[in-house]
């Protein structure tokens, strides 16, 4: 996709954390955007008809174990995020939306995304369930 001038400008000075993915030519011009059944799903998601997926994972600390648990699931993680890049995306929406979305590599926040919950007794699956 060739980018108006205007934007060209703006995207040649992001901001430090911002990369913008780019053709396998390294065409700078160039941003990989949202499939058409990606921007499809994108754009039939309301409050009332979720298109995302999440998960949960419940982890059990082994028996011994005297360190922070989390913080050490959370660099487990971040020392393999280079294995899939995927997962460092976000999508950003084009100016006026005149097109689907484009893919940046903007890094995550695992400290959002790894969280660590503690219920009190008994620790019910409804207490879960309600707090997630």
């Amino acid at each position: 996709m060739r980018l108006p001038q205007d934007l060209k400008q703006h995207l040649s000075h992001p901001p430090p954390s911002v990369r913008i993915h780019t053709s396998a030519s390294n065409d700078k011009n160039y941003m990989k955007p949202l499939s058409g059944l990606d921007g499809a799903f994108l754009s039939l998601e309301t409050p009332a008809t979720p298109m995302h997926v999440g998960s949960l994972h419940l982890f059990q600390v082994p028996p011994g174990y005297r360190r922070d648990f989390r913080n050490a699931i959370k660099k487990m993680i971040a020392s393999r995020l280079h294995l899939a890049p995927v997962f460092r995306r976000r999508l950003a929406a084009m100016p006026l939306r005149f097109a689907n979305p484009v893919w940046i590599d903007e890094g995550v926040d695992l400290d959002y995304h790894i969280r660590r919950i503690d219920l009190p007794p008994p620790g019910s699956w409804q207490q879960l369930q309600d707090c997630v």
